[in-house]
């Protein structure tokens, strides 16, 4: 191997190694996980095919995905260390990989009345129920910190 080679690839792994730390300080990559289980409804049909995404190196957030509602319905934050119920902006994606800005509000609180209108959530040990109108959701986590602990409700 040349010596210049042996400059060039060590040189290579710094610059992509600093590329990735400039890049997750900015945002927050959202993975697919199985943390949780949604049921929701719109009207009458339950549906079970929401999905979960969880931010790397985040904290107890759970992005929620529902692809058969309205698109404002469609995603939700479900903070279970603050308990809390949020409705983000839709996230981007990038080479089908979803995130958020690191800088980026989580969203309008399910407790803004003023925003989100009147709804009902309730967290129940390691869950949470919340509806509003004519949704419903009940997420249940089945792995992760705080499961079956605590209970607040709030309308």
């Amino acid at each position: 191997m040349k010596r210049r080679t042996k400059i060039l690839i060590p040189a290579a792994a710094v610059l992509v190694a600093a590329a990735m730390i400039t890049a997750f300080s900015l945002v927050k990559p959202l993975l697919r996980s199985s943390a949780a289980r949604i049921i929701y409804s719109v009207g009458e049909d339950f549906k079970e095919n929401g999905l979960v995404f969880r931010p790397l190196f985040g904290h107890d957030l759970y992005y929620l995905y529902l692809p058969e509602v309205n698109v404002l319905y469609r995603w939700w934050i479900i903070d279970f260390e603050y308990r809390a119920i949020y409705s983000p902006r839709t996230p981007r994606s990038l080479l089908s990989i979803p995130y958020v800005s690191r800088d980026e509000p989580l969203g309008a609180s399910i407790g803004d009345v003023a925003r989100m209108g009147a709804w009902r959530w309730t967290f129940a040990g390691s869950g949470v129920s919340f509806a509003g109108s004519d949704f419903i959701c009940s997420v249940q986590r089945t792995k992760g910190r705080g499961a079956g602990t605590g209970s607040t409700t709030a309308r």
